[in-house]
């Protein structure tokens, strides 16, 4: 029996639903109408961390209270992006990492709320920026809500803006004003390209126009450049206004374990590549970086996990099923599951 075989059997464990419905269709690859995957289904939504988020959810299918919109006024407060992980983009994001399937009643109210709340009909996409555009429409995708306009027309917008450059372009145009110079800064956000590069594994077939075909071609030579975690920007550009290391693409961010997970981490991102079929000896690095950091029993540890989040999705320093899952998926992916150990 091998390592992959053992840790994984870990996680089928009975003890923590939400690893063990992802393992039984991800790992095991089986069908959603199989007994054992139905079980561990009904468990995860009444087990934390799951259960915690749907119990906070609101009768219109968000998570925005009279208080929240008391205090950051109606527009803000509805708009589902602040307060931070407890509003109704960032429940999106966490429910969708869970794969909870598209027809849970509670999947299609919150995706009927964003569609409704967050989209912005007058520019044509979801606001802030590139990292929540891609996150929505990767959310919306996976919950069954690929085919509406709203998601279409916000993934057009990539395909006819997004950047994937080092420092080397300058902005010009109205179309910056929607998402601000944190956005749009002296080089593409790492952010931005991540999120896009998610949401291009789940949007319908009928979006791959030409030029979309060619945008992913671009995100994915973004991403291989950089060998994922590698990002160099040209010489004398300062990169961004904002100080977020994210948005620079650091590798010491990129490789820490955190869980729920906010922004596509190296994990994510050359989970994506692999699901968008990339083969390239640019992947082994960050693929082994991150094994590298596996334990004595070839498991997994949390290095960070946000407090103010409905329901613990684990503890700093201990071993952790869901970060062991996430890799555990990568490896089978890349078919390198030999490396655990």
């Amino acid at each position: 029996m091998s390592n992959f075989d053992i840790v994984r059997d870990w996680l089928l464990e009975e003890n923590y639903p939400l690893t063990r419905y992802n393992t039984l269709i991800e790992l095991l690859d089986r069908p959603p109408n199989d007994s054992e995957v139905q079980d561990s289904l009904t468990l995860m939504l009444n087990t934390s961390p799951i259960q915690n988020i749907i119990r906070k959810q609101q009768s219109d299918g968000g998570y925005e209270t009279k208080a929240i919109i008391k205090k950051y006024g109606r527009w803000e407060g509805e708009y589902g992006y602040i307060p931070k992980y407890k509003a109704s983009t960032w429940e999106a994001l966490f429910l969708a990492q869970a794969n909870l399937p598209p027809n849970e009643p509670h999947i299609q109210a919150l995706g009927n709320y964003i569609l409704k709340k967050v989209y912005n009909k007058q520019i044509g996409h979801f606001l802030i920026g590139p990292c929540l555009n891609g996150r929505m429409i990767w959310v919306l995708s996976k919950f069954g809500f690929g085919n509406r306009s709203e998601v279409r027309s916000s993934f057009e917008f990539f395909v006819k803006y997004q950047r994937f450059d080092d420092g080397d372009y300058m902005p010009s145009g109205k179309w910056t004003s929607s998402f601000g110079r944190f956005c749009w800064g002296k080089a593409s956000c790492y952010a931005g390209v991540s999120e896009i590069l998610r949401a291009m594994t789940v949007v319908p077939e009928t979006f791959w126009t030409p030029e979309a075909v060619e945008m992913k071609r671009q995100a994915i030579d973004f991403m291989l450049r950089h060998r994922v975690i590698h990002r160099r920007l040209i010489a004398g550009s300062k990169g961004f206004a904002s100080k977020s290391d994210y948005r620079l693409g650091k590798s010491d961010w990129l490789l820490r374990f955190k869980t729920p997970n906010i922004l596509p981490d190296a994990i994510d991102n050359i989970t994506s590549l692999l699901m968008l079929g990339v083969k390239d000896a640019a992947l082994h690095d960050p693929i082994e970086r991150i094994v590298a950091k596996q334990n004595s029993r070839n498991r997994f540890v949390v290095e960070y996990a946000p407090s103010n989040v409905y329901g613990r999705w684990g503890k700093v320093g201990e071993e952790n099923k869901w970060i062991t899952f996430r890799i555990l998926r990568m490896l089978k992916l890349a078919g390198a599951q030999d490396l655990l150990g």
